[in-house]
């Protein structure tokens, strides 16, 4: 796989991603945590069950972020054993199923 490390406009790119990424995260904590009060039962299931269903989109969203890469061209921004696509499209397929259920 090819290196792109030379170009500063990249690593801009990625350190905005990376940034985007943690607020994401940040923000899916306080979902989780926030208690609904008022709702029946059913709509309280279904709210939990659709938090943890994204989930996997949610941390593939960040793998790829955090280790870019284009499959195509093989173009990776750090050249590394996370930055696999074996990894980037098991953690698609994943979060690509979890919208099934």
């Amino acid at each position: 796989m090819e290196d792109i490390t030379g170009y500063g406009t990249a690593y801009n790119w990625w350190a905005f991603m990376s940034v985007s990424t943690v607020i994401n995260i940040v923000l899916y904590i306080s979902i989780l945590r926030r208690k609904d009060s008022g709702q029946c039962k059913s709509t309280k299931q279904y709210d939990w069950e659709m938090r943890w269903l994204a989930l996997p989109t949610l941390l593939n969203c960040g793998w790829r972020s955090f280790f870019p890469m284009l499959y195509n061209k093989r173009f990776v921004l750090f050249d590394c054993w996370m930055s696999s696509i074996f990894i980037g499209r098991t953690l698609a397929t994943i979060g690509e199923v979890a919208w099934i259920v």
